[in-house]
């Protein structure tokens, strides 16, 4: 797929920047969609399919972070590249846990900034072509494990009493991950590979949050058993049958 068929959403409050950034997606032929504020951002995307958002944290009606939350949350998320002039590693991290796939520092160098877009574009390019063997799967195949079903057909998770709990994209490929390797402990080096490809060049941490925010999931719904078990000095281990 070419660059003029994947549509880049820019949130950027500073008009200049967003000017900036919008010239550089058109000349480089992608196609952009841009708003100066989170009302009219969320309006403009309401019906779009985005590739990737590319999110500011200091916005002047909203917060970032809680947009990228929300962002999660929708079935078939893009991918999501926080640019913010906060440079503190503190809210790097914090953005990657949330569910940030990279992370860029204002003032930016546009050439740095394509080819983040471009790596982050293959990685998800990537994760589909990983994603075919699971669509060649018996439909409506479940796999049981505690009080919980995952239906790989067609990507729902149920928890007790039946209730239906949402999982972005990354979740349900995690969860799967784990099911399929039965209490075996997985590196986070191993997870990286095998969620986002060879090419990663994001944070390792930000492994960690999506880990974080499946082990909450399951927990709200499921708070007697610890499902994801922290190993420390290799990864994580998932406990497939527990008493």
């Amino acid at each position: 797929m070419t660059n003029s068929q994947k549509l880049i959403a820019l949130l950027e409050d500073d008009a200049a920047t967003r000017d900036e950034v919008t010239e550089t997606l058109h000349y480089n032929n992608y196609v952009v969609v841009s708003s100066g504020s989170q009302e009219s951002f969320l309006s403009k995307i309401e019906n779009l399919e985005v590739d990737v958002y590319l999110i500011d944290l200091g916005l002047p009606d909203g917060n970032g972070l809680d947009l990228i939350r929300e962002l999660k949350e929708r079935p078939g998320c893009g991918g999501i590249i926080v640019l913010s002039g906060r440079s503190d590693d503190t809210d790097k991290i914090v953005g990657l846990e949330i569910g940030a796939d990279d992370y860029i520092t204002k003032p930016h160098n546009p050439r740095e900034l394509l080819a983040r877009v471009g790596s982050l574009l293959r990685r998800l390019e990537k994760n589909k072509t990983l994603e075919q063997p699971s669509t060649e799967r018996k439909d409506n195949e479940s796999i049981p494990f505690g009080q919980w079903v995952l239906n790989t057909g067609s990507r729902q998770l149920f928890g007790p009493e039946n209730k239906e709990v949402t999982l972005t994209r990354s979740e349900f490929d995690l969860l799967l991950l784990f099911l399929k390797s039965k209490n075996r402990a997985i590196s986070r080096e191993e997870l990286i590979s095998k969620l986002r490809g060879n090419d990663w060049a994001g944070y390792d941490r930000s492994i960690d949050g999506l880990v974080s925010r499946l082990r909450q999931k399951l927990s709200n719904e499921d708070s007697t058993v610890e499902y994801i078990k922290t190993i420390h000095g290799i990864g994580y281990l998932f406990n497939f049958n527990p008493e």
